[in-house]
């Protein structure tokens, strides 16, 4: 329909353009043919009916003229508006984003016949279309890219989430009015407590109302501009009702919309036991669970200070196990079977004691009870039960059962000007005395001061300057001794053996004389890391010195 009405108004035109023509031409011809005869022959009857002849044949040709010019213009015209017509349905398939139909639709305008103006138009258009064309594939290829980045992004922060809500660490925000916007999965598992359930709570819910203030100290600083970071500890009850210690790192997130605050906590509850375990460890014994010798000696000085300034009577009970004599009754007798007699030897004390007593192991074969406040005749009364119970004790082994002996010293104090190490080893001594009277059968000796005695202290006194003063001034020595396997007649180790040099002499003195008095006087392990140094080194020189000779 829009192509049939231009091509209508073109006929309509043309057919007057036609006549108009013919008009023109034939009354040119007639005036100008009756002037020329007029001048001619005067204008007479006869002229003028050749005038008339010759203005009819002029008629009829201008007729005929205007028939063939209508004709022409026709044919001229229906061409271009068929030409329009292919141009008029390409803009549709530009509209379409149809581009390569362009081309094609526009080919028959590339023949010479079409007006120049068509074939400009025609050009201009495939131009057009080519141009779109590259402009919609970029176009394409940025959307692809954006969505591709889009996708990557996607897919990275699903990763993100995931690991947050995955890792080993409590995870939380917390917006400027302190409530919590995101609880990660971990912190769920930690506290029992659902994500859905506290989001847009309060923090405080998840704090006991003692750690809220410091956390929430820390939030207002935060927010407020003053601190970039705060670190803290806290404990939570977890699901099962347990207490967690977290650790705590609070930081503000950079974000311009809103002030979030990120908290992230590490449950620290293992590492806090075994930190417990280690402090629990460095005052007791760990076999027995009884308070150890280091531990034992801050009590006993405590303990003396405490009946000298109030004149008070108490009493130490040193007790003596002779397990290496046992070893020699019954060779069957194992590690395990003696470790697992101390236990039992340790319950029965502890069954045996007052809550205000202090039961320790000092040693291998030492066990020592601080009894406050007690009487002679309460004393005695302690320690005739104490036998009495440790003889109900037997250490078995697979041939037989052997009965525990316990060889006793007491020591009731304050004792004249003693100090506590004074004091612990007149209990020792007392032991002795009470193993001296019968090896074989349980007893007690109670501490009495003669020349003896004297004589022992003074010689255990020396000693024990004697230890000190070498491991001050290096005076202790390593001599190595080869161990060669019999079949093969090679070296295959070292053994090591530790000598104290003497100050004066420079011999070299055995270790039977002073390892039990540095054992007693808490100076082994001092000894113990000056031969583990040596051997390491030595054994680093060894390899060294092997090593250049390869």
């Amino acid at each position: 329909m829009a192509s049939a009405q231009p091509n209508k108004i073109a006929g309509i035109a043309v057919n007057k353009i036609a006549v108009l023509s013919t008009v023109l031409v034939f009354i040119g011809a007639i005036i100008v043919v009756a002037i020329s005869w007029g001048i001619i022959n005067g204008f007479t009857g006869f002229a003028v009916g050749k005038v008339s002849v010759i203005s009819l044949l002029i008629i009829l040709f201008s007729l005929l003229c205007g028939g063939v010019i209508s004709q022409l213009l026709k044919t001229r015209l229906k061409r271009l508006s068929a030409q329009l017509h292919i141009v008029n349905e390409t803009l549709p398939l530009l509209i379409a984003k149809r581009y390569e139909k362009v081309d094609e639709h526009l080919h028959p305008l590339s023949e010479p016949a079409v007006a120049s103006e068509i074939s400009l138009i025609s050009d201009q258009l495939r131009k057009l279309a080519v141009s779109t064309a590259n402009i919609d594939d970029q176009a394409a290829r940025r959307v692809r890219d954006c969505y591709s980045q889009t996708d990557a992004f996607r897919l990275q922060l699903e990763h993100v989430r995931r690991l947050i809500s995955n890792a080993q660490m409590l995870i939380m925000t917390i917006n400027d009015r302190l409530e919590i916007q995101f609880f990660n999965r971990y912190a769920e598992k930690i506290t029992g407590v659902i994500a859905d359930d506290i989001v847009d709570i309060g923090a405080g819910n998840l704090f006991s109302s003692i750690d809220w203030r410091e956390t929430e100290r820390h939030y207002q600083a935060l927010l407020a501009g003053h601190i970039k970071m705060a670190h803290q500890e806290t404990e939570i009850i977890d699901g099962d009702g347990h207490i967690r210690n977290i650790w705590w790192l609070h930081s503000l997130l950079d974000d311009p919309e809103s002030q979030q605050i990120l908290s992230v906590g590490h449950d620290i509850t293992d590492e806090k036991g075994v930190e417990k375990r280690v402090v629990w460890l460095s005052s007791h014994d760990a076999l027995t669970g009884l308070t150890n010798a280091i531990k034992f000696q801050e009590a006993f000085v405590e303990s003396l200070a405490n009946a000298q300034r109030y004149d008070k009577h108490h009493t130490m009970q040193y007790l003596h196990f002779d397990f290496p004599m046992y070893q020699k009754l019954d060779s069957h007798l194992t590690q395990q079977m003696t470790d697992e007699m101390r236990v039992s030897i340790a319950d029965a004390l502890q069954q045996l004691i007052r809550q205000t007593d202090t039961l320790a192991r000092i040693n291998e074969h030492d066990f020592v009870i601080l009894q406050p406040e007690t009487t002679d005749a309460g004393r005695q009364r302690f320690t005739e039960k104490l036998l009495s119970h440790m003889a109900e004790l037997n250490l078995t082994t697979p041939v037989k059962k052997l009965p525990v002996c316990v060889h006793i010293g007491v020591i009731d104090y304050p004792y004249q000007n003693a100090e506590a190490s004074e004091l612990f080893a007149f209990a020792e001594l007392a032991a002795v005395r009470a193993k001296h009277q019968d090896a074989k059968t349980s007893s007690y000796h109670v501490f009495e001061p003669n020349e003896q005695t004297a004589n022992e202290l003074k010689d255990r006194v020396f000693w024990k300057k004697r230890i000190q003063n070498a491991l001050q001034k290096q005076q202790f020595v390593m001599h190595y001794q080869p161990v060669m396997a019999l079949a093969s007649q090679r070296i295959v180790g070292y053994e090591g053996f530790l000598r104290l040099l003497d100050e004066e002499t420079g011999e070299a003195l055995p270790a039977g004389k002073f390892i039990d008095i540095a054992e007693k006087q808490g100076l082994i392990e001092e000894i113990d890391q000056f031969v583990l140094k040596q051997m390491f080194a030595k054994a680093a020189a060894s390899r060294e010195s092997m090593s250049q000779q390869l």
